[in-house]
């Protein structure tokens, strides 16, 4: 299927870059928090003499290192209690479940299709199942199943509705085409010269 790119107007650009900037930011504040945490941490680290222990005075190196050893490995649980998770979590949290939710239920087009080839739906073929008053359905254009939701191991010729053309579009000229094999002599062809045959019709 083929899609015309369709861009985006200018006010839905400002609010997608918006909410980009936005969740970057609570993103960026987040992540300030937990170097904070760790910077701390590690001073502390370094005040109470394990900077000598682990032969590093550098923080990143310091964390890598106390994180080998089993004994400093218990004081880097001071890092997620230290974290303030209200504060630098919940900006993040909110932006991005407030975005989350516009998206779900803020829908726009970005597109145009161009060529959609899709089936009818029932309401489009109601034409072609109910009879307007003062006329009548006649010829066949073949069937479709009365519950389409039923797979086709529980459904037979019960299930099945048949498709036909109001009276006053019966003798309409009508352009068929279609690639060779998709139906058109033997589901359309036939059925309606026959049905014009049965009912005295005219057909071409």
């Amino acid at each position: 299927m083929y899609r015309q790119v369709r861009p985006y107007t200018l006010g839905q650009q400002l609010e997608k870059s918006l909410w980009f900037f936005a969740a970057m930011a609570t993103l960026a504040w987040a992540a300030w928090g937990m170097y904070l945490v760790v910077d701390r941490v590690s001073r502390q680290l370094l005040e109470i003499g394990w900077g000598k222990d682990l032969g590093t005075t550098e923080t990143l190196s310091m964390l890598v290192s106390c994180a080998m050893n089993s004994v400093c490995l218990n004081n880097l649980e001071l890092i997620s209690r230290s974290f303030d998770q209200v504060k630098f979590l919940s900006p993040l949290i909110v932006v991005a479940s407030i975005g989350v939710l516009l998206e779900v239920f803020k829908r726009y087009p970005t597109y145009t299709p161009i060529a959609a080839g899709r089936w009818a739906t029932r309401r489009e073929l109601k034409r072609y199942l109910e009879p307007q008053p003062g006329s009548r359905l006649v010829g066949m254009l073949g069937l479709i199943p009365k519950l389409a939701a039923l797979p086709k191991w529980m459904s037979g010729n019960w299930n099945h509705q048949a498709l036909a053309l109001p009276e006053g579009d019966f003798n309409e000229h009508t352009l068929v085409y279609g690639p060779p094999g998709s139906g058109k002599t033997a589901g359309l062809f036939r059925p309606m010269l026959f049905r014009a045959a049965l009912e005295g019709r005219s057909a071409v």
